[in-house]
């Protein structure tokens, strides 16, 4: 092996050689080194990848802050999944010492880019844009990163990643993620920062906010601070704050503010100095108050041209009260009208103009133009409350509760009918249902047309309508009523009749309640055309102005939201990118756009070996739940959504209730877990949907299942169930004939066996593995022998509950209906009768759309998953 680095050999006086195990990771060779540790690269051989692996020196490991920077780094970097962040995939300890399993990336520092001289203004713009997104999603997640420079920012072909973070700040317990987050300066741990005279000090002071320097306490604002610094130093190629010594450095950065970039950078626009300026005040309330408001900025401001234009004259005042009204939202989007944008200023295209609509928290769950396209009506869940339909104008501040029972929008006719779903409410994920019904704008008492519909629109000439609705297990998209177009074993959603009643527009998504899905149109013969690839989140779909595009909203929107534009003939175009989830409602035929901007996550929580009390157990802001182990002690889950996908793919892991960062087990919606917690189930949404993989949880190969021609139903919940002696496996799947069934198979070997008839929509395996509880399309729970034999109903189950789990002798269901509060109901299989077994209550019900629940045999253990938003409706012009 060649001599390694003399950092590395005073670090820990001798490197780990090649081929050295660390559990699943053998040490390929050395990377480099700093004050923090080692980095190797390494083959997993599980996986089959290259990895990198930090290892805290083992003569520090009995050094109590340095274990706790290095768990802080893993807490900090294993609860953000985002394109422009460091991965991490595991946590492990070799012979006394620490180590971390991150990513390998291929690239260069952005500290070594510098040395070759100052950025291009584009490639400067978009490095520093790609840093403002990871650090909001950072923030988002209360975690400060407090030694942001040049040497922590990775260039890669896949774009910046940001590195290290050691030394981050985690937000306390009740503490806001823009709170002051302690006094602690980043001046320690750090690797030495080389200056321009003859010191070096510990800590990178170049970058340091002022606060930092003070010893005051530290919020996100000083990130900002950081990277305004840096992209300083990628425009200009020289310092911010230059200095000969520690000293002179502190005083500059205290007292004096940079030079003027035009001094290095002749022609560099004023709007372009004024947005450094601001990144760089000493007071943290005149800086960017948001890594948001500072990305939105930036974006628009990258185009080839290079050039930057002057900023809007929107005022500091109209902003704050713009911020108020929406509860720190809209200054998010507004912060694109005061972006720099590209292009001379005679050409530049108009920016687009937002104003609130809605100002209470709660969720948005649809809004309509009226055909005077001044009144808007919307369906909103506020403070708790349940889905209400209100009325408000394009020019109000102020909205009114129309006198109707608990309702949805659905559309609104030329003639001022409205189609709205009555009862609307969730059934699992995304889906909701409700009876469609008819009322006039002017008021009056709905008359009912159709139950247990999802979604519906009504003709411009308000003659027919167009619904989604359960056929069996499929899900058919109907226009007019009775007249089958579509038929899918996923979902549809935002049905929209076109302006000429032609054909209707929607959005397919292939995975029943995940919103990864595609823009598509059908025609009256049922000709189905899809206009896109797959989207994430996409949730909102319209036909344009002119009536010959489909616009729609989606795009995995940690890093944003595009708005679509979709026809026959060409490929689907992104018009215009938004900084948050954004979803399109309505547009109407001037041009106007009713979108809802949503901030969205996920809270699990519940209770696992060796607590007494509910606790949270949540990690990332987008992961879902598999199973449990019987004895509490670990669950298994996936992450997609927010960033978390690869390839369209879910990450799939496994965690313990011992505190550790999750352990990445492969990618795929997660099925299940063994009873014994040795195994996990994954399923392929993307890829190879017939062949499941089982994943050890401890040491072991992967185990692929060859199911022939039959597919599991995966994502949105699907779950499989083991036998307790974990030598059978059940799960809901499709045959040639796309209708579900519950299927067995034997792990020893053995193809697949359908157990059910067509038409089965849930299926969990007995203890003995010689029955499945299902629930059919008419929602009553059956139990089904294995081996033949006639199903039989459950007594005692009630119209939409769902099994939970069997109990340990087989001789009971937990079951639940979907409410919330949830409570958990055994039902015993003989007498039929109901004992209430579990009550989980969510720290705060308000906000929450629906949740999912997962409990052990003998409901020792269970864990509740909770998907919360807040939004807020907004009227945009201007917006192409």
């Amino acid at each position: 092996m060649a001599a390694a680095p003399p950092d590395i050999e005073s670090a820990r006086g001798n490197v780990l050689a090649v081929d050295t195990r660390l559990g699943p990771y053998r040490i390929v060779g050395p990377l480099g080194a700093g004050g923090m540790g080692e980095v190797y690269r390494a083959h997993d051989t599980r996986l089959g990848r290259e990895v990198a692996i930090k290892v805290l020196p083992s003569a520090h490991a009995a050094a109590p802050e340095l274990q706790e920077r290095f768990a802080r780094e893993a807490r900090a970097i294993s609860s953000l999944n985002h394109p422009h962040v460091c991965i991490l995939y595991d946590v492990g300890t070799f012979e006394g010492a620490d180590y971390l399993v991150m990513e390998l990336l291929e690239g260069e520092t952005l500290a070594a880019r510098l040395a070759r001289g100052r950025l291009k203004l584009e490639e400067a713009l978009r490095i520093a844009g790609q840093i403002a997104g990871g650090l909001a999603a950072a923030h988002r997640r209360g975690i400060i990163h407090r030694d942001l420079k040049p040497g922590n920012v990775m260039l890669t072909r896949a774009g910046v990643k940001i590195l290290d973070f050691g030394v981050a700040k985690l937000r306390r317990e009740g503490e806001g993620a823009g709170e002051a987050a302690g006094a602690e300066t980043a001046a320690t741990l750090t690797t030495p920062a080389p200056l321009t005279g003859g010191g070096e000090i510990v800590g990178t002071v170049q970058y340091m906010s002022p606060e930092q320097l003070e010893g005051k306490p530290v919020d996100h604002r000083a990130d900002i601070f950081a990277l305004g610094a840096v992209l300083y130093e990628m425009l200009t190629g020289q310092r911010a704050f230059p200095g000969a010594s520690q000293a002179s450095i502190i005083a500059a950065i205290l007292e004096h503010e940079p030079r003027p970039m035009a001094d290095f950078t002749p022609g560099i626009a004023p709007g372009l100095e004024r947005t450094v300026r601001r990144c760089l005040a000493k007071d943290p309330e005149e800086r960017w108050q948001s890594a948001l408001d500072l990305e939105a900025a930036i974006e628009p401001a990258i185009t080839p041209s290079g050039a930057i234009a002057e900023p809007s004259s929107l005022d500091a005042k109209h902003r704050r009260l713009l911020l108020l009204a929406a509860a720190g939202v809209l200054l998010a989007v507004a912060a694109l009208a005061l972006g720099l944008f590209l292009g001379r200023r005679d050409t530049a295209p108009a920016l687009p103009s937002y104003r609130g609509l809605t100002f209470q928290s709660g969720y948005v769950h649809s809004a309509r133009f009226a055909p005077d396209l001044q009144t808007v009506v919307y369906g909103g869940a506020f403070e708790g409350r349940p889905v209400t339909l209100y009325s408000t104008r394009v020019d109000a501040y102020e909205s009114r509760a129309l006198d109707l029972p608990s309702a949805d929008v659905a559309g609104i006719s030329r003639t001022g009918d409205m189609a709205i779903l009555l009862g609307r409410h969730h059934v699992g994920s995304w889906l909701r249902i409700g009876t469609l019904a008819r009322v006039g704008l002017a008021g009056g008492s709905p008359r009912p047309i159709l139950e247990n519909v999802y979604d519906a629109d009504i003709s411009p000439d308000g003659q027919d309508y167009a619904v989604v609705r359960a056929q069996g297990t499929l899900q058919v998209l109907e226009y007019p009523l009775g007249h089958v177009l579509a038929r899918t074993d996923g979902w549809f959603a935002q049905p929209r009749i076109s302006r000429d009643g032609k054909r209707v527009a929607f959005a397919d998504h292939p995975f029943r309640g995940d919103d990864l899905g595609m823009i598509a149109v059908v025609d009256r013969e049922g000709h189905v055309t899809r206009l896109s690839k797959q989207l994430n989140f996409l949730q909102g779909i319209c036909w344009s102005p002119s009536g010959d595009e489909i616009w729609a909203t989606g795009g995995d929107f940690s890093d944003g939201t595009g708005l679509w534009s979709a026809a026959a003939g060409r490929s689907a175009r992104e018009m215009r990118r938004y900084p948050g989830a954004e979803r399109l409602l309505d547009v109407a035929p001037g041009g106007q756009l009713l979108m809802s901007n949503d901030d969205l996550w996920i809270e699990i929580s519940g209770r696992l070996a060796g607590d007494t009390q509910d606790r949270p157990y949540s990690w990332w802001s987008d992961d879902s739940l598999g199973g449990i182990s019987d004895d509490g002690r670990l669950f298994t889950g996936d992450m997609g959504g927010f960033s978390g996908m690869t390839a369209n793919e879910y990450l799939l892991y496994y965690r313990r209730n011992d505190g550790q960062p999750p352990v990445r087990l492969g990618s795929g919606a997660i099925g299940g877990v063994s009873p014994d917690g040795r195994w996990a189930v994954g399923f392929s949404i993307a890829t190879d949907r017939s062949n499941p993989t089982l994943y050890p949880t401890g040491p072991g190969e992967p185990r692929r299942l060859d199911l022939g021609h039959v597919v599991p139903l995966a994502g949105g919940g699907a779950r499989a169930t083991f036998s307790l002696d974990g030598k059978r496996l059940a799960f809901l799947g499709s045959d040639d004939a796309r209708t579900s069934r519950a299927w067995v198979v034997d792990l020893a070997g053995g193809p697949p066996r359908a157990v059910s008839p067509g038409g089965i929509e849930w299926a969990g395996l007995s203890p003995d593995g010689q029955s499945v509880a299902e629930v059919d399309s008419a929602g009553r729970v059956l139990i089904q022998p294995v081996d033949g034999g006639e199903a039989r109903p459950v007594a005692g189950t009630l119209p939409g509950e769902i099994p939970l789990e069997w109990d340990t002798a087989g001789r009971g269901l937990y079951v639940w209906d979907l409410t919330i509060p949830a409570r958990i109901y055994r039902v015993d299989l003989t007498t039929g009768g109901r004992a209430l077994t579990l009550s989980p209550q969510p720290a705060d019900p308000a906000g929450i759309l629906y949740a999912r629940g997962v409990v052990t045999h003998d409901a020792q253990h269970y864990l509740m998953r909770y998907r919360r938003v807040r939004s807020y409706l907004l009227v945009v012009t201007d917006h192409r």
